[in-house]
């Protein structure tokens, strides 16, 4: 079925763009505190955000990941927020050890302990229902299954909402996601979410917001053509070249390193970063701090 576009208007947090830009905005950092207020229950000190945040594999060969926001907590926590409407649920467990093998993976210097590792959350905001008993929020630990009651502590908490479920949660994370998953004025029924919602508005009306969201949607477009024609990941770069292209001549070291990257998500984080950039040379800038950061 062909994809249809909406417009700004009817854009919800739940859609990859929006979220983006409300959690890179200028309320950034506010908007990401409420989050983690209402779906982990807990206050966070200095953090650091991280919106569509790339790893890498281990190797050229090997399947990175994007995460959609990744959120630093002084080193001490570290969350990864996920709004997915697509992934097919039966996916989700072996996606979310994925992408926690890969985050685990960097986070200790050769000769560091094990005690050193931060607690890792990993959240996903579903338009479905993952588990299929209408809970609003189910909550993943490990736990040894031959005696329940011992506290298995290892850091690690998975938590996967479901927007339209009836059961469990709190109130203040019940309205929530309401508002994620339909934001309008209407479901704005606290102070915080009327907050949320002036700036989801004003987002909205950012003319520079929308140029980008009209360059994301024909990118977008292109790619999905592109892949359908050569292949996933060699179609995207061939979309992403393009792009490149239409900015100025692309150099020979970008290009050889657009057509070597061999994982779709990777070349997909960088189409989502060609729409915001506006020469290849700021692009290939922008690649060299990712991989410093990294």
């Amino acid at each position: 079925m062909k994809q249809q576009k909406k417009t700004m208007e009817e854009l919800n947090l739940l859609d990859d763009f929006l979220f983006f830009e409300a959690v890179s905005g200028e309320q950034g950092e506010w908007f990401c505190r409420l989050l983690i207020k209402s779906i982990c229950k807990r206050e966070v000190e200095e953090i650091q955000i991280h919106p569509q945040n790339t790893i890498q594999g281990v190797d050229t060969v090997q399947h990175g990941i994007r995460m959609d926001l990744y959120v630093d907590e002084k080193g001490k926590c570290l969350y990864d927020i996920e709004p997915d409407q697509h992934t097919d649920k039966k996916l989700l467990p072996k996606r979310n050890r994925y992408y926690r093998a890969l985050l685990d993976g960097r986070l200790l210097d050769t000769g560091e302990e094990y005690d050193r590792l931060p607690e890792l959350w990993t959240i996903f905001i579903l338009s479905h229902d993952p588990f299929g008993q209408n809970r609003i929020c189910y909550t993943v630990k490990n736990v040894v299954l031959e005696e329940p009651d011992i506290k298995y502590e290892d850091g690690a908490v998975s938590i996967f909402l479901y927007t339209k479920g009836e059961i469990g949660g709190t109130k203040k994370l019940a309205e929530l996601l309401k508002y994620i998953v339909e934001s309008s004025e209407a479901n704005a029924v606290s102070e915080e979410l009327k907050e949320l919602h002036d700036y989801v508005t004003r987002i909205k009306h950012k003319k520079e917001v929308g140029v980008r969201y009209m360059k994301s949607w024909e990118f977008e477009r292109m790619w999905r053509e592109e892949g359908k024609a050569e292949g996933k990941a060699e179609g995207k770069a061939e979309a992403l070249l393009d792009i490149l292209e239409e900015m100025g001549k692309v150099p020979e070291s970008l290009e050889d390193r657009v057509r070597s990257e061999t994982d779709p998500e990777v070349i997909g984080s960088w189409l989502k970063l060609a729409v915001k950039i506006n020469s290849c040379n700021e692009f290939e800038k922008e690649l060299l701090s990712k991989n410093e950061e990294d």
